[in-house]
């Protein structure tokens, strides 16, 4: 069997970051320079990346990414970049996973406690996800208020991480609720790799023409000013 070269990229969150792996070690990774600077650094990055390591595009075999929810700009960044790849290179296989997965990827297994994952989708509601205590999904993708989140708990106890409790901890706050370490908040393009993996061992690969983003609402539009 062959050694397959990979690149994964989180750019989801507000720190962008991309990584470049051969089967299933990761050899190579690039965090972006600041916040929200997936457009201008996620190209050079991979074009260093795959140089660096004595690599060409068309040695990629699969391409990981994040499909959302998350940062609209940041998911149509990576879907475009998955898109493009393809149409230059149609043996490339792709795996777009859920933001909220690659977060839970962050943490080790947790015992007798359920794992959410709150992102914000401003207007006062979040994004949000529930694991198990061996970190396997139990609850769809969905948009939530923190009231309705914590009664989708039932009163068990969990542990709760991502960006979305940056502003809005104090909402999520009660006696059976628990927060991770700020540092496990935000994924990387490791924890895409890390989820992706587990797609790519069931070859459940995603349609690169099917392929859209998973924003779960309209953007929020700013009206135009009056004259």
């Amino acid at each position: 069997m062959s050694n397959i070269l990979s690149i994964s990229a989180d750019t989801s969150g507000r720190l962008g970051s991309v990584a470049i792996a051969l089967d299933n070690k990761i050899i190579a990774k690039k965090t972006f320079t600041g916040q929200m600077k997936h457009g201008a650094e996620l190209f050079p990055a991979i074009e260093r990346l795959l140089s660096d390591s004595n690599y060409n595009p068309l040695d990629i075999k699969h391409l990981y990414i994040p499909k959302g929810p998350g940062s609209f700009t940041g998911i149509r960044i990576a879907i475009t970049m998955a898109k493009s790849m393809y149409l230059a290179n149609k043996s490339l296989k792709i795996v777009a996973i859920s933001t909220l997965d690659a977060i839970a990827n962050c943490q080790q297994p947790i015992e007798n406690k359920r794992l959410g994952v709150i992102l914000d989708a401003k207007r006062g509601q979040f994004y949000t996800a529930i694991y198990d205590e061996n970190l396997n999904k139990i609850s769809d993708d969905c948009i939530c208020t923190p009231d309705e989140f914590l009664e989708k708990l039932q009163n068990q106890h969990a542990i709760l991480t991502g960006e979305g409790l940056v502003y809005y901890k104090d909402k999520f706050k009660r006696e059976n609720i628990t927060f991770c370490d700020e540092k496990y908040w935000a994924s990387s393009a490791t924890e895409v790799f890390n989820a992706a993996r587990k797609q790519v061992q069931a070859e459940n690969f995603t349609d690169p023409i099917k392929l859209l983003p998973e924003y779960m609402r309209n953007a929020v539009a700013t009206p135009p000013k009056k004259r």
